[in-house]
C-alpha cells in the first residue's frame, strides 16, 4: 500500500515560491561577495603591479637599514600568509637620506629576509620605493591577488548556480508530484549539516546514490532497516525525496492524518 495519495498530489506554491526568493537573496548575497573580493583582487594587483613599475623604471638607491615586523597568519597549524610591514631608511642617486614604509605580502613561503636587500624609486614618488626582496619572492608575492580573484570566480558562480539548483530541483518535484511512482529505497547514511541533509542511498541492489533535501526526509522502517521515501517520474531524472513534514505539498488535515496512519501501520 502507499504511503501518499495517488497523483497528481497537489504542491504548496507558498513554499515553492519562498524558496525561489531564498535561492534569489542567496544569489544576491554571492554577487555582493564576488564584487568585493573582486576590488580586493584588484587592490592587492595594483601594489604588485606598481613594485614591477618602480622596479623596471626607477632609480637605484642605496639601502641602509630595514626594519618593521612580519605578520604570520596560520590556517590548521601551516603558515600560509606573511605580511610584510618594513621601514626603511635609504640613498637616493643624490645622497640625501630618505625614510619610507614598504608593505607587501606572500603566500605560502615567506622571502629570505636575511639575504641582501636592494632598493629602487621613482624620482617622482620617493615615498614608495620597491624591495628586492618583493620582487624576489616570485609568484608567492602574486598569491593574495590570485587567492581574491579565484574567491571572486567562486561566488560569482555561487550566484549563477544557485537559483539554476534551485530550479532544477523544483522542476524534478513538480514532475514527480504529477506522475511519480513511490519508491522505498535503503538508508546508507544520513548527515545534516547546516540546515542541509544529505542522504545516501540504495537505487537499486549493488548500486549507491547521494542525494540533498532542505528539511529531514521522510524515513520509513521496513524489514528492519530504514528506507527514505521518494518519488520517482517515468520522464526520467533523479528521484524527489519527500521530506519528513510533507511541507512541500498541499495537503488537507484529513489526507495528512490518512499518511501518518500509513506510516504508523
Amino acid at each position: 500500500m502507499e504511503i501518499l495519495p495517488p497523483r497528481p498530489l497537489p504542491l504548496a506554491e507558498s513554499v515553492l515560491s519562498a524558496r525561489r526568493r531564498k535561492a534569489r537573496r542567496l544569489a544576491a548575497a554571492f554577487v555582493a561577495l564576488g564584487c568585493a573580493c573582486g576590488a580586493g583582487a584588484l587592490w592587492f594587483s595594483h601594489d604588485a603591479f606598481r613594485e614591477r613599475a618602480v622596479w623596471s623604471q626607477g632609480d637605484e638607491g642605496r639601502l641602509l637599514k630595514v626594519g618593521g615586523q612580519v605578520k604570520e597568519t596560520s590556517e590548521l597549524g601551516i603558515k600560509l600568509f606573511y605580511d610584510y610591514r618594513l621601514d626603511v631608511v635609504y640613498a637616493d642617486i643624490s645622497g640625501a637620506q630618505r625614510k619610507a614604509r614598504v608593505e607587501f605580502e606572500t603566500i605560502w613561503k615567506p622571502v629570505d629576509t636575511k639575504a641582501p636587500a636592494s632598493i629602487r624609486y621613482l624620482s617622482a614618488d620617493p615615498e614608495h620605493p620597491t624591495l628586492s626582496w618583493a620582487i624576489e619572492a616570485g609568484g608567492y608575492r602574486w598569491g593574495m591577488p590570485a587567492l581574491i580573484a579565484g574567491l571572486a570566480l567562486l561566488f560569482l558562480f555561487a550566484a549563477i548556480s544557485t537559483p539554476r539548483m534551485q530550479a532544477r530541483t523544483e522542476d524534478r518535484l513538480r514532475a514527480a508530484a504529477e506522475d511519480g511512482e513511490e519508491v522505498l529505497f535503503p538508508v546508507l547514511s544520513l548527515h545534516s549539516y547546516k540546515g542541509n541533509w544529505t542522504v545516501r542511498y540504495q537505487p537499486a541492489p549493488g548500486t549507491k546514490a547521494t542525494a540533498s533535501i532542505r528539511e529531514p526526509p521522510l524515513l520509513v522502517e521496513r524489514l528492519g532497516r530504514k528506507h527514505v521515501l521518494a518519488l520517482r517520474s517515468p520522464r526520467g531524472g533523479a528521484p524527489a525525496l519527500v521530506p519528513e513534514d510533507l511541507s512541500v505539498f498541499a495537503f488537507d488535515a484529513a489526507t495528512l492524518e490518512q499518511i501518518r496512519q500509513r506510516l504508523r501501520g
